[in-house]
């Protein structure tokens, strides 16, 4: 009888287990992707179920603006607690506004929507207070990786933009019959704004670019306007004139002209009182609403402060969106917590937006 020697069977290795870290992480970026396209959803139907305007100006102001650079911190590579924490309290006026969309929206389709993003995106914001969880280090110096994903960015856009064929001059006479400008800078330049520690990266390829010697003339732009880069025929609806036609007289705004819109004595100071009630009573009510009306209110502020400083009417328009959002954060506030002050800051905060729309209005005709 022949025995048959066989080697004992190794045991199989146990699968690694995730640490707990990184089953954290793992669920706050899966809460963030799905909380995000509940939101997408919702936006994509508020037409559909018509509760208004507000609703839809908050919730776009929330998918584009805010939410995407509140927890930008927490795609950084390597991710430090650092980049965990300013997402943390980043996110707590996203999701006040979201509040906000909710109460504007009781009883339509879309607000079992927002209610479920939300409970996603709140979950998510919790997980990211690692308060007792080891692992991550407190702070990494990105500076360098930043710089190289920054430049990378821009070399891509370079590279699209010169594979474009037929649509690469900005101006109508230059591509084809009936096409708009294919304006791909615009996605690039989105990204970089949501992740501005990529700006000096992407920028200083520009500049080598730009300022690399070859002859530059950023004269040739002067006439490009909004209608050249849609479809149509050249020279249609204020588009760059032909040759032999008599150029336009600018369009640009005095110093003086704009000191007669009244921008910094009405809009800008109005919107400066509203911030003063709100703080005056935020801490007295204490809801995220409020917390979230004020920050919207001095986004708006900054916006118009940077218009006014420059002088620029269309600088202070930039003012108007971020207005409006603050607008309606402020009425689902008082939705929820009525007060006398808060609605003498509404009627004040609408009187700003009125008179904002006004004086860009006159200065457009100027």
């Amino acid at each position: 009888m022949t025995a048959v020697l066989e080697r004992p069977r190794a045991k199989a290795k146990p699968k690694a287990e995730k640490s707990a870290l990184q089953a954290r992480l793992d669920k706050i970026f899966a809460n963030l992707k799905l909380g995000q396209e509940k939101l997408q959803l919702a936006h994509q139907s508020v037409g559909l179920t018509d509760p208004g305007d507000a609703p839809e100006i908050l919730l776009r102001a929330v998918i584009e603006d805010m939410l995407p650079p509140a927890i930008a911190p927490m795609y950084r590579e390597p991710l430090s607690r650092a980049d965990a924490d300013a997402a943390y309290t980043g996110m707590f006026t996203s999701l006040a506004a979201i509040d906000g969309v909710i109460a504007l929206s009781l009883g339509h389709v879309i607000e079992s929507t927002l209610r479920d993003a939300w409970v996603l995106l709140d979950e998510a914001n919790s997980l990211m207070d690692l308060t007792g969880i080891s692992g991550l280090p407190e702070a990494v110096d990105t500076t360098e990786a930043d710089f190289l994903r920054g430049r990378d960015i821009a070399i891509k856009m370079i590279d699209e933009g010169s594979a474009l064929t037929g649509e690469r001059e900005c101006y109508r006479r230059h591509r084809d019959p009936g096409t708009s400008q294919d304006n791909f800078v615009n996605g690039y330049l989105s990204d970089i704004t949501a992740h501005p520690e990529l700006r000096a990266g992407f920028a200083s390829v520009l500049s080598q670019m730009i300022g690399g010697g070859e002859s530059f003339d950023g004269s040739y732009f002067k006439q490009l306007t909004l209608a050249e880069t849609l479809a149509g025929v050249p020279g249609e609806d204020g588009t760059q004139q032909l040759d032999g036609e008599a150029a336009k007289p600018s369009s640009e705004v005095t110093h003086a002209a704009f000191e007669a819109l009244g921008i910094y004595e009405g809009p800008y100071f109005m919107l400066s009182e509203v911030i003063g009630i709100i703080q005056a009573r935020v801490m007295d009510i204490g809801s995220d609403l409020l917390y979230g009306a004020k920050t919207c209110a001095e986004k708006a502020r900054e916006a118009l402060s940077a218009g006014v400083k420059a002088r620029d009417v269309q600088m202070c328009e930039a003012a108007s969106a971020p207005l409006a959002v603050a607008t309606a954060v402020l009425e689902a506030s008082l939705e929820a917590d009525d007060d006398v002050a808060l609605w003498g800051a509404l009627r004040l905060l609408k009187l700003a937006h009125e008179a904002l729309d006004e004086a860009a209005a006159q200065g457009d005709a100027a």
